[in-house]
């Protein structure tokens, strides 16, 4: 009795087992076919802000990744402007050092303090930086040209104070260094929104400082 009891239990345990195998294996395919499921696919990518589209498929279109926050900017009544969509903060006035080269735009960034460039945000020297590419990027409203950028709500074109003073359509450095070629560096022109290097020691390029951002 006490043999066929156990064989009993045996087999409950082992059916409940293989049960619980196939289930999870069952689970764990369909999480396999969510990813790969294009249709699906979630990006974390924000929109590039281009909303006007020539052709079906195309980037004005589809309009995929995040989705921008309304509003865009947010003017902080100090000298700088939010950007709801990174999290960055820039500099409201967007041209205070004309043009520098690179290792000029570094220090002019890092000296950067309340009381420079009608700042009152209380920041010291230190805080403030050159951005790299992919933060400058981030800026961009490939909806516009000259200058590349929104408006504070970011569903119109730029104009000044709308958050931002004095945007130049022209080259910004961003603290990237070309690896191809290290004595270059990155810059994006505002103006169209493309991105290109310049050799550092070229007095070319405007700063735009940023603080913030995770490291």
């Amino acid at each position: 009795m006490k043999k066929r009891f156990i064989q009993r239990w045996h087999s409950q345990v082992g059916y409940l087992l293989l049960l619980f195998l196939i289930l999870s294996g069952t689970t764990l395919a369909q999480k396999a076919e969510t990813r790969v499921d294009k249709n699906s696919y979630t990006s974390s990518i924000p929109q590039t802000g281009q909303t006007n589209s020539w052709s079906a498929g195309d980037d004005g279109n589809l309009q995929r990744g995040i989705n921008w926050p309304v509003p865009r900017f947010s003017d902080n009544q100090d000298g700088t402007v939010m950007d709801n969509l990174t999290d960055l903060i820039w500099l409201k006035d967007a041209d205070c050092f004309n043009h520098q080269t690179w290792s000029g735009s570094l220090v002019a960034a890092s000296t950067l303090k309340s009381g420079d460039c009608g700042l009152s945000d209380g920041s010291k020297e230190g805080e403030w930086r050159l951005p790299n590419i992919l933060e400058l990027e981030s800026l961009r409203d490939i909806n516009y040209s000259l200058p590349a950028l929104s408006d504070t709500k970011g569903n119109g074109k730029w104009s000044d104070g709308k958050p931002f003073e004095k945007v130049r359509s022209s080259y910004y450095w961003s603290s990237s260094t070309n690896a191809g070629s290290t004595n270059y560096a990155w810059y994006l022109h505002l103006g169209s929104g493309s991105v290109f290097s310049s050799a550092k020691s070229d007095n070319c390029c405007l700063v735009w400082p940023v603080r913030g951002g995770s490291r």
